[in-house]
């Protein structure tokens, strides 16, 4: 669209609105249920605008947030400044990106929830990742990670289609347009999605915005896999919040594993 701005994926308008565009909880009563189970300190990676860290939170967990993203960090830092004080107390959010950062303590639980491994786009950076989460753990410690089973077929009917839709500015009203084009490279494993997002007052265009993303592709089998590189055991595989059994219908895959004390090398060693 001319004059949009060209912004990073979760910069700007993207933060701003990105609660309207994820406006699901289905997920949030399992990771707040297993923040209480593993144990406080958890670590949430991309916990973006705390959609899942701040339920976590108010029901008592004591989160570290990390996400790369100093507009996402700003509006989780807003939602968090309204609630009260014993709540703002149990948070810490932290800009970094999961295949560096360097916490000075250990969790129980790490929260690698809705697709952020996908975001560590290459076989060698989700290892690194996962390694780098498995270095913040405690003996024993537990890693969740909630993944979309790909959907080839949709995805090659709708590969280089675009896809409008619309909904409210979470925080002023105005109605905003996404207007999203993916196409998919399964030679290397990348999803690309070139997405603009249009404000409107009425029909007076206030702002528009534009970017391009990229995701892994990932497929159950694989993420197991890289978790047993990345030294974890895996301890359940399900296929839905409610604790279901994987199997081949599935489109969703949560991932519950261990951290393993003997299945990486003394030079990857914590």
């Amino acid at each position: 669209m001319r004059g949009a701005a060209s912004v990073g994926e979760y910069e700007g308008l993207f933060a701003e609105v990105y609660d309207a565009i994820q406006a699901f909880d289905d997920d949030v009563p399992f990771f707040v249920e297993a923040a209480a189970d593993h144990g406080s300190p958890v670590l949430e990676l991309g916990s973006g605008t705390g959609r899942l860290l701040l339920p976590m939170a108010a029901a008592g967990a004591e989160v570290t947030g990390l996400d790369p993203s100093r507009d996402m960090l700003k509006v989780c830092r807003a939602k968090l400044a309204a609630l009260g004080p014993e709540v703002r107390s149990r948070v810490r959010l932290v800009q970094g990106d999961m295949r560096g950062f360097r916490l000075e303590r250990r969790f129980s639980l790490a929260v690698l929830g809705c697709d952020t491994i996908l975001h560590l786009l290459t076989p060698e950076d989700q290892v690194r990742g996962l390694l780098n989460i498995r270095r913040h753990l405690r003996t024993g410690g537990t890693l969740l990670v909630d993944n979309s089973v790909p959907a080839v077929e949709d995805w090659v009917r709708s590969s280089g289609r675009r896809a409008v839709f619309e909904f409210a500015h979470p925080v002023n009203g105005n109605r905003v347009v996404d207007a999203v084009k993916a196409s998919y490279d399964f030679a290397s494993g990348v999803r690309r999605e070139e997405i603009v997002l249009s404000e409107f007052d009425g029909k007076r265009l206030l702002r528009s915005a534009k970017t391009t993303c990229a995701s892994a592709i990932i497929f159950p089998r694989e993420l197991l896999h890289l978790l047993g590189r990345a030294g974890f055991d895996v301890v359940h595989v399900w296929k839905n919040h409610m604790k279901e059994a994987f199997d081949a219908g599935a489109r969703q895959v949560i991932v519950e594993a261990r951290r393993s004390e003997s299945r990486v090398s003394c030079r990857e060693r914590a």
